[in-house]
């Protein structure tokens, strides 16, 4: 874990499980990066807990919100850059690219991640769903069940 959930929402945006899918169009830092895909799906916390994903692939980068399923309460956030170091390097909250560090903030849900670099699209998403961006922005797929 590379710092509390606590720190990195002080500084950086932590929506609302309804909030999630339109809050990950662009890239957070970098607005010209659009989302290419954006997938919510059921998963399970390392303790077996049951939550909910809601992810992004930005080809270059990912990044994931992990809820809670029974209280929708965010737990975890997972962001993973393959931008070369272009993001920063701030492992300290008051260093000025906290949050840009590839891993995990708050609970480390391995399960719930969004696989990058191979971007996990369950099979439950309808293949159009899969496919790159249009003008209308990202697809989105949501899967409800296991």
């Amino acid at each position: 874990m590379l710092g509390t959930l606590e720190q990195y929402c002080s500084l950086l945006e932590c929506p609302t499980l309804a909030e999630a899918p339109s809050s990950l169009r662009v890239l957070r830092n970098f607005p010209a990066l659009s989302a290419q895909v954006i997938v919510q799906r059921p998963c399970s916390a390392p303790g077996g807990e049951a939550r909910i994903s809601v992810s992004a692939d930005f080809r270059s980068a990912a990044l994931a919100y992990i809820y809670d399923a029974a209280t929708e309460a965010l737990v975890g956030v997972e962001f993973i850059d393959d931008l070369g170091a272009c993001s920063g390097r701030g492992v300290g909250s008051d260093d000025p690219g906290f949050g840009n560090v590839s891993g995990y903030y708050g609970e480390e849900s391995r399960d719930c991640g969004s696989g990058f670099p191979r971007f996990i699209v369950p099979d439950a998403c309808d293949s159009r769903d899969a496919g790159a961006t249009n003008d209308a922005g990202p697809s989105v797929c949501i899967v409800t069940e296991p």
